[in-house]
């Protein structure tokens, strides 16, 4: 990753930075994955985020990995709900990306299986 010119850490860090940053995974459990499908797609999730973020935010993913990169994951009962936040998500200027599973294992190919969203200032996904 390329820093940043205009983005300083260090000055970040001397003046007691209080943003919190965080990324959201939202999981469906509607679709009875096992705990490992779960972590796998999460960690898919997490992945097509940052590298969404890094492209478009980059000074938001910096400050997000300073600060200990916190994420936190829920589930939801059904995919319509991952579109919802989904939707709102962009609304308020947040990456937020779906993952849809290849259908080798647990579920049927193309279920959307997670959305991420973030990483962003906490205070936009409360």
């Amino acid at each position: 990753m390329q820093e940043d010119p205009n983005f300083n850490i260090q000055e970040m860090k001397n003046e007691n930075f209080s943003i919190n940053y965080k990324m959201v995974i939202v999981a469906r459990k509607d679709l009875k994955m096992q705990t490992g499908k779960i972590a796998a797609q999460v960690g898919h999730g997490v992945l097509a985020a940052y590298k969404a973020c890094l492209e478009q935010y980059p000074k938001v993913v910096q400050s997000w990995e300073m600060f200990g990169q916190a994420k936190v994951v829920l589930q939801a009962n059904s995919q319509q709900e991952l579109l919802d936040l989904q939707q709102k998500a962009h609304e308020l200027g947040v990456i937020a990306e779906t993952i849809e599973d290849a259908g080798r294992t647990q579920v049927a190919p193309g279920s959307m299986t997670v959305c991420a969203i973030g990483p962003a200032e906490d205070s936009k996904l409360k």
